[in-house]
């Protein structure tokens, strides 16, 4: 029986690893989606042949489900947006603020960015733990 068993583990084991492949070939349009472009987790340990924004000039400007149009190292970001890369690469926010439009903002007190960015308050109003008029 236990024989049995394993035969056909072996048999699902092989036929699950032909029907989804772990690698994708050049012009495979048959690979899953994380195969297809750019995957910063994967930059580190990327296989032969793969290509980052850096060696590419314009790659990051694709229409695939880039980021942002923007590189900074060997990640594609948007600077406009990008908690990390804000106004340029390596501009960190700090805590509070987000990167709104190329700038960090602070979101809890800021008018014009309340909670979110492009979030304004109505005119006289004030901004408050990232709400307008909170408690007012």
């Amino acid at each position: 029986m236990r024989g049995f068993l394993f035969t056909v583990a072996l048999a699902m084991a092989m036929a699950t690893s032909h029907a989804f492949p772990m690698a994708a070939k050049d012009g495979d349009n048959h690979a899953p989606p994380w195969f297809r472009g750019y995957n910063p987790f994967l930059d580190r340990h990327r296989p032969r042949g793969f290509k980052t924004c850096d060696e590419v000039p314009g790659m990051c400007r694709g229409g695939w489900g880039s980021p942002g149009p923007d590189c900074c190292g060997r990640l594609c970001v948007n600077l406009r947006m990008d908690f990390f890369n804000c106004g340029r690469c390596g501009k960190r926010c700090r805590f509070g603020e987000m990167c709104c439009g190329g700038g960090c903002v602070n979101v809890f007190y800021d008018p014009n960015n309340c909670g979110f960015c492009g979030n304004r308050c109505k005119p006289g109003g004030f901004c408050r733990y990232g709400m307008c008029d909170y408690a007012s």
